[in-house]
């Protein structure tokens, strides 16, 4: 069973890794339930290894809310960040369509992060490469 969990492991490659290890949490917990459910009975885990595998599990559990969590404030940092391109002339390069030029009238929050709407178009906010005060207007 622990093979076929080290081949299952070794399958999945970059799918569950969180950087800790290459160990995602939910696969350390199953290779740690094989372990115990194949352990020689005659002679079974120390109690102290056992105690030191749950306090890696523990950290690796606790580094990957803090990595979730730090994933989520940069997010609320970029879409505050692109909000005060609101009234702004923008230049982003948009795919396909070359640079793109015009005022942001509108950020929404995308899959990707930060969307600017730029003209009716939709430009993410890593597309930018220009920021601009508007153009004053003249009045007669």
């Amino acid at each position: 069973m622990i093979t076929s969990i080290a081949t299952e492991l070794t399958n999945e490659g970059a799918a569950n890794q969180t950087g800790l290890g290459e160990l995602g949490s939910e696969t350390f917990l199953r290779l740690l339930v094989a372990q115990l459910q194949n352990q020689n009975p005659l002679e079974p885990m120390d109690g102290s290894q056992m105690l030191q595998q749950t306090a890696q599990f523990a950290n690796v559990e606790a580094m990957q809310r803090l990595t979730d969590l730090q994933g989520r404030v940069l997010g609320v940092q970029n879409f505050a960040a692109s909000s005060s391109l609101i009234g702004k002339l923008v230049t982003a390069f948009v795919p396909g369509d070359g640079d793109v030029t015009g005022i942001v009238d509108a950020v929404t929050a995308g899959e990707s992060g930060a969307v600017l709407r730029i003209d009716g178009r939709e430009v993410s906010l890593d597309n930018v490469i220009r920021v601009d005060d508007p153009p004053e207007t003249f009045s007669a």
